[in-house]
């Protein structure tokens, strides 16, 4: 099993079903019993997605997932290399360049750099 910490109040988080969260099983989550930040996994399997998050945070990596897989989805250029790039403006390595990751100020700056990126450029 992964060792998941809550990056909110740094306690470990527990391996759950989703059923605890959202009333329905849709496969495993790691959830904080202390502050109640979860996070996903991958499709069969245990490993996190990111990192545990409170509401607001899940709300702005969802806003930053609508302002970036554009970039890539549109086939204007690839998955790998929309990431190579925001890795690059956020000054962060590539292992650590994943919206799952980052924490609400992060996601916002990702917004901005997107929303700029696809108004002012020809992908």
């Amino acid at each position: 099993m992964n060792h998941v910490e809550c990056p909110r109040c740094h306690c470990p988080a527990m391996l759950v079903d989703s059923a605890v969260v959202y009333g329905r099983s849709y496969g495993p989550i790691y959830l904080c019993l202390i502050c109640g930040a979860y996070v996903g996994c991958h499709p069969g399997s245990t490993r996190p997605l990111g990192t545990p998050a409170d509401r607001a945070t899940r709300t702005a990596r969802h806003m930053a997932h609508q302002a970036f897989d554009p970039l890539w989805k549109s086939k204007r250029m690839t998955r790998r290399a929309a990431y190579a790039w925001l890795s690059q403006q956020m000054g962060l390595p590539p292992e650590k360049t994943h919206i799952g990751m980052f924490n609400q100020e992060q996601c916002c700056k990702v917004i901005r750099l997107c929303t700029g990126r696809t108004k002012a450029h020809d992908l």
